[in-house]
């Protein structure tokens, strides 16, 4: 069912609507920030977020733009290794793509609950453990949350509403 529901996601064009919170541990309160992505799995994601600052991000093959302007390109002669890394794991917890995230992560179903399913994601290396030690996937219908647990003990806590508001293409 999870699979499922992972890919239901992405299965049409949609806008996603996003509420994140990010919890540091050196501050006493989450900072909040929401938006919205779209993503296809041929073409990238589109993460742009409206408050407290406005910001659009592309993930992509080619590399990372902010707001525009090409942040990264994975074939640069400076050592996009790492970038590439997170880029390419965000891109397959964003699209569900289970094989590539075996590639780096241990995956056990929590939960097979058709209306609270929850996967837990392990990394294998100790190099990614270094950065992130969990990452827990929660849903029914449609993948409604994720859950970042770093090494450093920061929390990304991202709440997805899938509901279809207009058919959008990422624009390059």
């Amino acid at each position: 069912m999870f699979l499922y529901c992972l890919r239901r996601l992405i299965a049409t064009k949609r806008i996603t609507l996003i509420t994140q919170a990010k919890t540091l541990s050196i501050l006493p309160a989450p900072l909040f920030s929401s938006g919205s992505f779209v993503f296809q799995p041929n073409t990238g994601l589109q993460w742009n977020t409206v408050a407290p600052i406005k910001s659009s991000l592309v993930l992509n093959q080619q590399g990372v733009q902010l707001n525009g302007k090409v942040a990264t390109q994975p074939n640069a002669q400076v050592n996009n290794t790492g970038q590439a890394t997170v880029t390419a794991l965000f891109l397959a917890v964003i699209g569900g793509d289970l094989n590539q995230l075996r590639n780096y992560f241990d995956i056990k179903p929590v939960s097979t609950d058709i209306q609270n399913w929850r996967l837990q994601l392990t990394p294998k290396t100790k190099q990614l453990a270094a950065h992130i030690k969990q990452i827990t996937i929660h849903g029914a219908s449609n993948t409604e949350r994720l859950v970042i647990f770093e090494a450093n003990g920061d929390k990304t806590d991202i709440q997805l509403d899938t509901t279809t508001l207009e058919r959008k293409t990422i624009e390059q």
